[in-house]
């Protein structure tokens, strides 16, 4: 968790490009993903269930996802 001024905020670190895992991620989505977007395990893709996870840490404060700018659309 950090600290947006006075304020407690969670902050994901989600900009990695996923190379070690292309051809897993491939087999799943049709295309060479970051496994970060990928559901791997269950309904929900990596990232979000780390949000799922980190939402009652802080439920009352901003959660902000860092990502490389290639990657938001995803």
């Amino acid at each position: 968790m950090a600290g947006l001024g006075n304020e407690l905020c969670s902050l994901v670190l989600a900009g990695g490009d996923g190379t070690r895992f292309q051809e897993l991620t491939q087999e799943i989505t049709g295309e060479p993903s970051p496994k970060q977007y990928c559901r791997l395990i269950g309904e929900e893709s990596l990232l979000e269930a780390t949000l799922a996870r980190v939402a009652p840490l802080v439920p009352s404060a901003p959660t902000l996802v860092v990502v490389n700018e290639a990657h938001v659309e995803l």
